[in-house]
Protein backbone atom coordinates (compact mmCIF):
# COMPACT_ATOMS: atom_id res chain seq x y z
CA UNK A 1 0.00 0.00 0.00
CA UNK A 2 1.16 3.40 -0.65
CA UNK A 3 3.09 5.29 2.46
CA UNK A 4 6.06 7.98 2.86
CA UNK A 5 8.93 5.67 2.10
CA UNK A 6 11.46 8.44 2.27
CA UNK A 7 11.87 12.18 3.54
CA UNK A 8 14.38 14.47 2.33
CA UNK A 9 15.52 17.72 3.97
CA UNK A 10 15.34 20.57 1.74
CA UNK A 11 15.52 24.25 2.36
CA UNK A 12 13.63 26.80 4.27
CA UNK A 13 9.78 26.52 3.55
CA UNK A 14 9.73 24.21 0.37
CA UNK A 15 6.61 25.18 -1.42
CA UNK A 16 6.30 24.04 -5.23
CA UNK A 17 7.30 20.35 -6.63
CA UNK A 18 8.19 19.55 -9.64
CA UNK A 19 10.05 16.18 -11.75
CA UNK A 20 11.70 16.12 -14.77
CA UNK A 21 10.45 14.31 -17.48
CA UNK A 22 12.82 10.96 -16.89
CA UNK A 23 11.97 10.78 -13.30
CA UNK A 24 15.73 11.20 -12.59
CA UNK A 25 15.23 14.71 -10.33
CA UNK A 26 13.11 16.33 -8.42
CA UNK A 27 12.95 20.52 -7.88
CA UNK A 28 11.70 22.42 -4.90
CA UNK A 29 11.53 25.98 -4.27
CA UNK A 30 12.62 26.91 -1.11
CA UNK A 31 10.53 30.38 -0.04
CA UNK A 32 12.76 31.62 3.00
CA UNK A 33 16.23 31.05 1.47
CA UNK A 34 15.34 32.06 -2.15
CA UNK A 35 16.66 29.03 -3.70
CA UNK A 36 16.04 25.89 -5.33
CA UNK A 37 16.75 22.51 -4.10
CA UNK A 38 18.13 19.57 -6.79
CA UNK A 39 16.73 15.88 -5.57
CA UNK A 40 18.21 13.06 -6.80
CA UNK A 41 15.41 10.20 -7.21
CA UNK A 42 17.73 7.30 -7.21
CA UNK A 43 19.02 8.41 -3.83
CA UNK A 44 16.76 10.75 -2.51
CA UNK A 45 18.80 13.25 -1.58
CA UNK A 46 19.24 16.64 -1.92
CA UNK A 47 22.41 17.53 -4.81
CA UNK A 48 22.30 20.97 -5.28
CA UNK A 49 21.10 24.43 -4.35
CA UNK A 50 20.27 26.72 -6.78
CA UNK A 51 20.03 30.73 -6.09
CA UNK A 52 16.70 32.35 -7.68
CA UNK A 53 14.86 35.13 -6.61
CA UNK A 54 12.94 36.29 -3.43
CA UNK A 55 10.33 34.53 -2.42
CA UNK A 56 9.92 31.44 -4.85
CA UNK A 57 6.90 29.62 -4.85
CA UNK A 58 5.95 28.20 -8.37
CA UNK A 59 8.36 25.91 -10.39
CA UNK A 60 7.97 23.58 -13.69
CA UNK A 61 10.22 21.86 -15.70
CA UNK A 62 10.36 22.10 -19.83
CA UNK A 63 9.32 19.21 -21.99
CA UNK A 64 12.90 18.15 -22.82
CA UNK A 65 14.31 18.81 -19.06
CA UNK A 66 16.68 21.43 -20.22
CA UNK A 67 14.89 23.71 -18.52
CA UNK A 68 13.36 25.01 -15.02
CA UNK A 69 10.79 28.11 -14.77
CA UNK A 70 10.48 29.56 -11.43
CA UNK A 71 8.35 32.10 -10.13
CA UNK A 72 9.54 34.62 -7.52
CA UNK A 73 6.95 36.62 -6.23
CA UNK A 74 8.66 38.77 -3.96
CA UNK A 75 10.54 40.73 -6.86
CA UNK A 76 8.22 40.28 -9.80
CA UNK A 77 10.36 37.85 -11.47
CA UNK A 78 10.67 34.43 -13.31
CA UNK A 79 14.07 32.54 -13.11
CA UNK A 80 15.01 30.70 -15.88
CA UNK A 81 17.49 27.97 -14.98
CA UNK A 82 19.60 25.53 -17.20
CA UNK A 83 19.16 22.39 -15.65
CA UNK A 84 22.32 21.09 -17.20
CA UNK A 85 24.84 24.10 -16.15
CA UNK A 86 22.56 25.48 -13.51
CA UNK A 87 23.22 29.33 -15.30
CA UNK A 88 19.97 31.59 -14.45
CA UNK A 89 18.49 34.03 -16.60
CA UNK A 90 15.87 36.55 -14.69
CA UNK A 91 12.88 38.06 -16.64
CA UNK A 92 10.34 40.51 -15.35
CA UNK A 93 7.01 39.77 -15.08
CA UNK A 94 3.42 40.60 -13.32
CA UNK A 95 2.79 41.48 -9.43
CA UNK A 96 3.58 38.57 -7.46
CA UNK A 97 3.59 36.17 -9.84
CA UNK A 98 3.00 32.26 -8.10
CA UNK A 99 1.77 29.58 -10.14
CA UNK A 100 3.74 28.48 -13.27
CA UNK A 101 3.50 25.80 -16.25
CA UNK A 102 4.81 24.89 -19.28
CA UNK A 103 2.73 24.60 -22.78
CA UNK A 104 3.20 21.00 -24.01
CA UNK A 105 5.36 19.98 -26.66
CA UNK A 106 4.01 19.61 -30.00
CA UNK A 107 0.37 21.71 -29.21
CA UNK A 108 -0.61 25.26 -29.74
CA UNK A 109 1.24 26.19 -26.29
CA UNK A 110 4.70 24.37 -27.36
CA UNK A 111 7.33 27.06 -26.63
CA UNK A 112 5.26 29.04 -23.90
CA UNK A 113 5.42 29.09 -19.89
CA UNK A 114 1.92 30.71 -18.10
CA UNK A 115 2.81 32.71 -15.21
CA UNK A 116 -0.07 34.11 -12.86
CA UNK A 117 0.40 36.92 -11.37
CA UNK A 118 -1.65 37.02 -8.17
CA UNK A 119 -1.53 40.72 -7.17
CA UNK A 120 -2.74 41.77 -10.92
CA UNK A 121 -4.90 39.31 -11.73
CA UNK A 122 -3.16 38.32 -15.49
CA UNK A 123 -1.38 35.65 -17.10
CA UNK A 124 2.38 36.49 -18.18
CA UNK A 125 2.93 34.39 -21.10
CA UNK A 126 6.67 33.83 -21.66
CA UNK A 127 8.14 32.82 -25.54
CA UNK A 128 10.19 30.34 -24.07
CA UNK A 129 13.17 31.29 -27.23
CA UNK A 130 12.97 35.11 -26.96
CA UNK A 131 11.91 35.42 -23.81
CA UNK A 132 9.64 38.09 -24.92
CA UNK A 133 6.40 38.10 -22.03
CA UNK A 134 2.79 39.54 -23.25
CA UNK A 135 -0.07 39.59 -20.38
CA UNK A 136 -3.26 38.27 -20.17
CA UNK A 137 -5.86 39.16 -18.31
CA UNK A 138 -7.57 35.97 -16.28
CA UNK A 139 -11.17 37.28 -15.86
CA UNK A 140 -11.03 36.27 -12.20
CA UNK A 141 -9.67 38.37 -8.73
CA UNK A 142 -6.84 36.81 -6.80
CA UNK A 143 -5.23 34.36 -9.10
CA UNK A 144 -3.23 31.66 -8.17
CA UNK A 145 -3.35 27.62 -9.32
CA UNK A 146 -2.85 27.47 -13.05
CA UNK A 147 -2.69 24.01 -15.34
CA UNK A 148 -2.19 23.75 -19.43
CA UNK A 149 -4.44 21.19 -21.03
CA UNK A 150 -2.86 18.03 -22.61
CA UNK A 151 -3.82 19.91 -26.24
CA UNK A 152 -2.02 22.84 -25.42
CA UNK A 153 -5.63 24.96 -26.25
CA UNK A 154 -6.70 26.06 -22.71
CA UNK A 155 -5.28 27.14 -19.34
CA UNK A 156 -7.40 26.92 -16.43
CA UNK A 157 -6.97 29.43 -13.29
CA UNK A 158 -7.89 29.17 -10.13
CA UNK A 159 -9.32 32.61 -8.73
CA UNK A 160 -9.39 32.85 -4.93
CA UNK A 161 -10.79 36.56 -4.62
CA UNK A 162 -11.92 35.46 -1.04
CA UNK A 163 -15.06 36.38 -0.16
CA UNK A 164 -16.07 37.62 -3.08
CA UNK A 165 -16.09 35.46 -5.95
CA UNK A 166 -14.57 31.73 -6.05
CA UNK A 167 -14.38 30.93 -9.60
CA UNK A 168 -12.57 28.91 -12.45
CA UNK A 169 -11.28 30.89 -15.76
CA UNK A 170 -10.82 28.81 -18.88
CA UNK A 171 -8.71 30.56 -21.05
CA UNK A 172 -7.94 30.02 -25.24
CA UNK A 173 -4.59 30.21 -25.20
CA UNK A 174 -4.46 31.19 -28.77
CA UNK A 175 -7.48 33.94 -28.92
CA UNK A 176 -7.11 34.89 -25.36
CA UNK A 177 -11.00 34.27 -24.59
CA UNK A 178 -12.25 33.70 -20.96
CA UNK A 179 -14.98 31.66 -20.14
CA UNK A 180 -15.24 31.69 -16.30
CA UNK A 181 -16.42 29.00 -14.36
CA UNK A 182 -18.15 29.60 -11.09
CA UNK A 183 -17.55 27.56 -7.70
CA UNK A 184 -19.72 27.98 -4.22
CA UNK A 185 -18.80 30.98 -3.06
CA UNK A 186 -16.54 29.21 0.57
CA UNK A 187 -14.67 27.21 -1.98
CA UNK A 188 -11.72 29.45 -1.86
CA UNK A 189 -10.15 27.37 -5.10
CA UNK A 190 -6.37 27.22 -5.10
CA UNK A 191 -5.03 24.09 -6.92
CA UNK A 192 -5.58 23.12 -9.90
CA UNK A 193 -4.85 19.91 -12.64
CA UNK A 194 -5.90 18.35 -15.49
CA UNK A 195 -6.51 14.60 -16.51
CA UNK A 196 -4.38 13.38 -18.71
CA UNK A 197 -7.17 12.80 -21.20
CA UNK A 198 -7.88 16.59 -20.69
CA UNK A 199 -10.98 15.24 -20.06
CA UNK A 200 -11.66 17.00 -16.36
CA UNK A 201 -10.29 19.99 -14.48
CA UNK A 202 -9.54 18.90 -10.54
CA UNK A 203 -9.76 21.88 -8.59
CA UNK A 204 -8.94 21.98 -4.48
CA UNK A 205 -11.39 23.72 -2.45
CA UNK A 206 -9.20 25.26 0.33
CA UNK A 207 -12.73 26.97 1.98
CA UNK A 208 -15.09 24.08 2.21
CA UNK A 209 -12.03 20.81 1.90
CA UNK A 210 -13.10 19.25 -1.33
CA UNK A 211 -11.80 18.71 -4.64
CA UNK A 212 -14.59 20.28 -7.59
CA UNK A 213 -14.41 17.96 -10.66
CA UNK A 214 -14.79 19.94 -13.74
CA UNK A 215 -15.95 18.60 -17.38
CA UNK A 216 -14.23 20.34 -20.13
CA UNK A 217 -16.48 19.93 -22.28
CA UNK A 218 -19.36 21.34 -20.91
CA UNK A 219 -16.89 23.94 -18.62
CA UNK A 220 -19.27 22.79 -16.02
CA UNK A 221 -19.07 21.17 -12.24
CA UNK A 222 -19.98 17.78 -12.75
CA UNK A 223 -21.26 15.58 -9.70
CA UNK A 224 -20.48 16.46 -5.71
CA UNK A 225 -17.56 17.97 -4.58
CA UNK A 226 -15.40 14.96 -3.16
CA UNK A 227 -14.26 15.52 0.64
CA UNK A 228 -10.32 15.39 1.09
CA UNK A 229 -8.46 16.72 4.08
CA UNK A 230 -8.42 19.64 6.13
CA UNK A 231 -7.43 22.84 4.10
CA UNK A 232 -6.46 20.93 0.51
CA UNK A 233 -3.84 23.23 -1.60
CA UNK A 234 -1.83 21.00 -3.99
CA UNK A 235 -3.28 18.59 -6.63
CA UNK A 236 -1.81 16.51 -8.87
CA UNK A 237 -2.95 13.84 -11.40
CA UNK A 238 -1.04 9.89 -11.70
CA UNK A 239 -0.28 9.39 -15.66
CA UNK A 240 -3.03 7.11 -16.25
CA UNK A 241 -5.47 9.22 -14.78
CA UNK A 242 -6.13 6.71 -12.34
CA UNK A 243 -5.85 8.75 -8.95
CA UNK A 244 -5.29 12.52 -7.84
CA UNK A 245 -3.03 13.36 -4.83
CA UNK A 246 -4.49 16.06 -2.67
CA UNK A 247 -1.97 18.06 -0.26
CA UNK A 248 -4.09 19.47 3.19
CA UNK A 249 -2.39 21.79 4.63
CA UNK A 250 -4.04 21.53 7.89
CA UNK A 251 -2.05 24.29 9.76
CA UNK A 252 -2.89 22.75 13.23
CA UNK A 253 -3.19 19.04 13.02
CA UNK A 254 -0.11 17.64 10.70
CA UNK A 255 -0.55 17.30 6.86
CA UNK A 256 -1.91 15.17 4.93
CA UNK A 257 -2.37 13.62 1.81
CA UNK A 258 -5.39 12.26 0.34
CA UNK A 259 -5.71 9.78 -2.53
CA UNK A 260 -8.44 9.78 -4.75
CA UNK A 261 -9.81 6.94 -6.76
CA UNK A 262 -10.81 8.88 -9.68
CA UNK A 263 -13.52 5.78 -10.84
CA UNK A 264 -14.63 5.08 -7.80
CA UNK A 265 -14.27 8.80 -5.52
CA UNK A 266 -12.65 6.25 -2.55
CA UNK A 267 -10.05 8.72 -0.71
CA UNK A 268 -7.15 6.87 1.01
CA UNK A 269 -5.26 9.44 3.61
CA UNK A 270 -1.24 9.35 4.05
CA UNK A 271 -0.08 11.45 7.22
CA UNK A 272 3.33 13.91 5.51
CA UNK A 273 5.07 16.58 6.91
CA UNK A 274 4.21 19.46 8.30
CA UNK A 275 2.41 22.15 6.04
CA UNK A 276 2.72 20.60 2.82
CA UNK A 277 1.75 22.36 -0.06
CA UNK A 278 3.44 21.91 -3.49
CA UNK A 279 2.82 18.36 -4.95
CA UNK A 280 4.24 16.45 -7.85
CA UNK A 281 4.00 13.04 -9.40
CA UNK A 282 6.67 11.59 -11.31
CA UNK A 283 6.38 10.85 -15.33
CA UNK A 284 6.88 6.70 -14.68
CA UNK A 285 3.87 7.01 -11.80
CA UNK A 286 5.82 5.63 -9.28
CA UNK A 287 6.56 8.18 -7.04
CA UNK A 288 4.44 11.04 -5.19
CA UNK A 289 6.79 14.20 -4.19
CA UNK A 290 5.06 16.27 -1.07
CA UNK A 291 6.79 19.82 -0.09
CA UNK A 292 6.18 20.25 3.54
CA UNK A 293 6.63 23.81 4.42
CA UNK A 294 7.35 23.79 8.09
CA UNK A 295 9.42 20.89 8.25
CA UNK A 296 11.67 21.77 5.50
CA UNK A 297 11.41 18.25 4.19
CA UNK A 298 9.95 16.31 1.02
CA UNK A 299 8.28 13.29 1.96
CA UNK A 300 8.60 10.53 -0.91
CA UNK A 301 5.00 8.62 -1.11
CA UNK A 302 5.56 5.50 -2.76
CA UNK A 303 4.27 1.70 -1.87
CA UNK A 304 5.65 0.31 0.68
CA UNK A 305 5.55 -4.00 0.03
CA UNK A 306 8.45 -5.04 -0.44
CA UNK A 307 9.44 -5.86 -3.87
CA UNK A 308 10.79 -9.61 -2.83
CA UNK A 309 7.26 -10.20 -2.83
CA UNK A 310 6.96 -9.75 -6.64
CA UNK A 311 9.06 -11.85 -9.33
CA UNK A 312 11.09 -10.91 -12.19
CA UNK A 313 10.32 -13.99 -14.40
CA UNK A 314 6.94 -15.56 -14.57
CA UNK A 315 6.21 -18.81 -16.17
CA UNK A 316 2.81 -20.85 -15.77
CA UNK A 317 -0.35 -20.14 -16.03
CA UNK A 318 -1.81 -17.21 -14.74
CA UNK A 319 -4.71 -16.84 -12.39
CA UNK A 320 -5.92 -13.65 -10.60
CA UNK A 321 -8.86 -12.92 -7.88
CA UNK A 322 -10.63 -10.24 -5.66
CA UNK A 323 -11.12 -10.90 -2.01
CA UNK A 324 -13.95 -10.20 0.18
CA UNK A 325 -11.97 -7.66 2.05
CA UNK A 326 -11.10 -5.60 -1.24
CA UNK A 327 -7.42 -7.15 -1.39
CA UNK A 328 -6.27 -9.82 -4.43
CA UNK A 329 -4.01 -11.89 -5.58
CA UNK A 330 -2.60 -13.61 -8.48
CA UNK A 331 -1.32 -17.28 -8.80
CA UNK A 332 1.54 -17.49 -11.60
CA UNK A 333 2.56 -21.50 -11.55
CA UNK A 334 3.19 -22.54 -8.41
CA UNK A 335 3.16 -19.19 -6.99
CA UNK A 336 0.87 -16.79 -4.81
CA UNK A 337 1.74 -13.18 -4.68
CA UNK A 338 -1.21 -11.65 -2.66
CA UNK A 339 -2.18 -7.87 -3.58
CA UNK A 340 -2.75 -5.13 -0.67
CA UNK A 341 -6.78 -4.22 0.00
CA UNK A 342 -6.15 -1.25 -2.06
CA UNK A 343 -8.90 -0.13 -4.95
CA UNK A 344 -6.41 1.84 -7.13
CA UNK A 345 -3.34 -0.84 -6.56
CA UNK A 346 -6.36 -3.78 -7.50
CA UNK A 347 -7.19 -1.53 -10.47
CA UNK A 348 -3.13 -0.91 -11.88
CA UNK A 349 -2.57 -4.90 -11.31
CA UNK A 350 -5.60 -5.71 -12.88
CA UNK A 351 -4.84 -3.70 -16.14
CA UNK A 352 -1.54 -4.84 -16.30
CA UNK A 353 -2.53 -8.36 -15.54
CA UNK A 354 -5.77 -8.97 -17.78
CA UNK A 355 -4.20 -9.90 -20.99
CA UNK A 356 -2.69 -12.93 -19.83
CA UNK A 357 -4.96 -14.39 -17.56
CA UNK A 358 -5.73 -18.05 -18.25
CA UNK A 359 -2.90 -18.29 -20.45
CA UNK A 360 0.45 -19.78 -20.02
CA UNK A 361 2.96 -17.53 -19.88
CA UNK A 362 7.11 -16.93 -19.95
CA UNK A 363 7.64 -13.35 -19.72
CA UNK A 364 10.14 -10.97 -17.77
CA UNK A 365 8.48 -7.70 -19.07
CA UNK A 366 5.35 -8.51 -17.69
CA UNK A 367 6.79 -9.50 -14.35
CA UNK A 368 8.84 -6.70 -14.12
CA UNK A 369 6.05 -4.40 -14.63
CA UNK A 370 4.14 -5.99 -11.35
CA UNK A 371 7.39 -5.47 -9.26
CA UNK A 372 7.83 -1.73 -10.58
CA UNK A 373 3.86 -1.25 -9.79
CA UNK A 374 4.62 -1.99 -6.16
CA UNK A 375 8.03 -1.30 -5.37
Amino acid sequence: MLAVTATIPVGNAPSGVAVSPDSSHAYVTNRADKTVSVINTTTNTATTTIPVGFFPAGVAVSPDGTHLYVTNGGDNTVSVIDTGSGATTTIPVGGYPIGVAVGPANTPAAGHVYVINHDEDTVSVMNTVTNAVSTIPVGGVDPGGVAVSPDGTHLYVTNGGGAYASTVSVIDTGSGAVTTISLPVSAYPDGVAVSPDGSLVYVTNYGDDTVSVIDTVTNAVTGPPIPVGTEPDGVAVSPDGAAIYVTNFNLYNGGTVSVVDTATKNVETIPVGNGPVGVAVSPNGSRVYVANTFDNTVSVISSNVPSWQWPDYLVGELLGGVAAGGGGWLVIGNHFYKIPPRPLAMAIIARAAAPYLRKPIENRELGQRLRNMLS
